[in-house]
């Protein structure tokens, strides 16, 4: 049985279509994260290209060994993607397991890569592109805009999985344009802990253009500016912002789905 929340593709015209946008070539070195059985890392191997293959399932990360015993660009990891060291990659292409969407996004963004074909729940994929006012404008929405350019390319029916989930997949192109540091991460969770209080209330030392604002009615590029301003410029420098912003007497308003 699959592990919860990782839904095994099984629609080879869709396995298709995911390798055609990702454009793999033989000398790309690809990570896939929940290999599971190896629908895709088939498809992936056949262009030639250095297959990193990570799957926390001892069943799974069984059956991808005996599937593939002697494919020599096929690295086969049994580990959580959510705390192994990744390897080396340059793409990443990918069905992910639901469950983990949020935090392997996270974790991706903060590696140097040159493009990233995942396959996520729809209603994730769309949070990825939420603006300012929308009700599922989250930190992850932030954190994904300010650091790449992200598109979704396809929907995916519930047909097209073993076992079928209740909802549509989409299938989503990041281009990474900056690397994610922890210190900026840690920032945006911070903030987005407590949306709905004024920024003033939470970062005394904000500038004033944004102290009357909430962190829920900020574009992405106004994060960006307001992170390099309390940090004198420096981004890298600046991870001990977050953990000076007022918290006395406020409700942490965060969820699980941000």
């Amino acid at each position: 049985m699959p592990i919860p929340g990782h839904h095994l593709m099984i629609d080879d015209e869709i396995i298709d279509r995911i390798c055609s946008h990702a454009k793999i070539r033989s000398k790309d070195r690809v990570l896939e994260i929940g290999a599971g059985t190896g629908n895709l890392t088939r498809k992936l191997l056949e262009t030639g290209a250095t297959v990193y293959a990570i799957e926390s399932d001892p069943s799974m990360y069984s059956q991808l060994g005996a599937r593939f015993p002697d494919n020599e660009n096929l690295h086969i990891l049994h580990s959580s993607a959510l705390k192994i060291e990744f390897p080396d990659f340059n793409k990443v292409v990918s069905n992910l397991p639901y469950s983990i969407s949020r935090g392997i996004t996270e974790r991706i963004l903060m590696h140097e890569f040159e493009l990233g074909i995942l396959v996520y729940q729809r209603e994730f994929a769309e949070k990825l592109l939420a603006k300012p006012g929308q009700e599922n404008y989250r930190f992850i929405s932030v954190l994904a805009q300010c650091c790449s350019d992200i598109r979704i390319l396809d929907s995916i029916p519930p047909s097209a999985f073993e076992p079928a989930p209740g909802v549509w997949s989409s299938i989503v192109r990041i281009r990474l344009r900056s690397v994610a540091t922890k210190g900026f991460i840690d920032f945006l969770h911070s903030l987005f802990n407590r949306r709905n209080r004024k920024i003033g209330n939470l970062l005394p030392d904000a500038p004033g253009e944004f102290k009357d604002r909430r962190p829920h009615t900020l574009k992405p590029a106004e994060f960006m500016r307001l992170y390099k301003q309390i940090s004198v410029g420096d981004i890298k420098d600046a991870r001990g912002i977050a953990k000076g912003i007022t918290t006395k007497g406020l409700r942490d308003e965060s969820d699980r789905f941000d």
